[in-house]
């Protein structure tokens, strides 16, 4: 059951319980609180459904992350150097091996991040940016 339906289903209970306090004879009250038992267990089962679709997508979350991980260390710890470029051969990511070559045989800092992202340079995203900095840079 979706959201908007659930949604609807609970303003359809608040109806049926206003409309069970306005009635007056005891066979409407009777046949409205049947009718109201009847909402509150399609709810209550609505609910349970609910839950387990939400814990299905978070163990699928969960594994995708996973997954997702896995393939990001593959490429940054790679032995040779791999660059992730646009569609202008700009590179947007290096891995380790490759800040190490660009670096001359060194990483990107004492504290070097196998992750480089946001890299800036000239036309060819090798060359040095503005300020004499290198083509890459950590994030």
């Amino acid at each position: 059951m979706e959201g908007r339906e659930f949604s609807e289903k609970i303003r359809c209970l608040q109806d049926q319980v206003a409309e069970l306090q306005r009635a007056s004879s005891q066979d409407e009250r009777e046949q409205l609180e049947g009718v109201l038992r009847n909402t509150l267990e399609e709810l209550h089962v609505a609910d349970e459904e609910l839950r387990q679709q939400n814990e299905e997508l978070m163990a699928v979350r969960q594994a995708l992350e996973t997954e997702r991980q896995h393939y990001l260390n593959l490429f940054d710890f790679a032995p040779d150097g791999y660059l992730k470029t646009d569609f202008e051969g700009m590179i947007q990511e290096a891995n380790y091996a490759a800040a190490v070559l660009f670096n001359g045989g060194r990483p990107m800092g004492e504290a070097a991040s196998p992750r480089l992202r946001d890299v800036e340079g000239g036309a060819d995203g090798l060359t040095p940016g503005c300020g004499g900095r290198s083509g890459l840079r950590q994030s």
